[in-house]
């Protein structure tokens, strides 16, 4: 008799009941989230965006909102937007550009919360990422277009006039 679930018993188990670790738990939430076609665990893998971990979290959001474009998911990624960990920051970043470069709803909310962080962060890493996901959000995003965050400086490589309307405004229509 096969396993029921489209996933291995032990991934089951670690989403489940959390054993393994914080490794072994982002690494079967990263498993259920790009190597089953189902969205049927989401809610085992949304009890982990509060998680203690960074890479649990990080992994928690790129998959509910990056991967399964689920709308419930968005204003906690929104949130994640501001977390302190720059890690999970930026891993909400991608899955929001993700989100709404996929047809996802919300895209003008989503890229003006992107440009404001954009705007205010200090971080280098965290400008390239919020970048990149505006422009993945707009579909206007192409590998290499914007330089790695060590290369990344925010006045010479954003194009301002571009998501100047997502900051000027809250009703903008994307």
């Amino acid at each position: 008799m096969g396993y029921k679930y489209d996933i291995s018993p032990r991934v089951h188990e670690v989403l489940k009941f959390g054993g393994g670790g914080p490794l072994e738990l982002s690494e079967a939430i990263h498993a259920v989230a790009f190597e089953c076609s189902s969205r049927k665990f989401a809610h085992l893998v949304a009890r982990h965006l509060s998680s203690p971990d960074t890479l649990v979290r990080e992994e928690a959001v790129l998959a509910l909102v990056g991967s399964w474009r689920l709308a419930t998911y968005v204003d906690d990624a929104i949130r994640m937007l501001r977390a302190e960990d720059e890690l999970v920051r930026s891993a909400a970043a991608r899955a929001l550009g993700r989100y709404s470069g996929r047809g996802g709803e919300r895209r003008a909310e989503i890229v003006r919360e992107l440009s404001q962080v954009l705007r205010g962060e200090e971080s280098t890493y965290m400008q390239s990422a919020c970048y990149k996901a505006i422009l993945t959000a707009l579909g206007a995003y192409k590998i290499g277009d914007v330089p790695e965050a060590d290369h990344f400086d925010r006045q010479r490589d954003v194009d301002w006039e571009r998501i100047e309307k997502y900051l000027d405004s809250s009703e903008v229509d994307a």
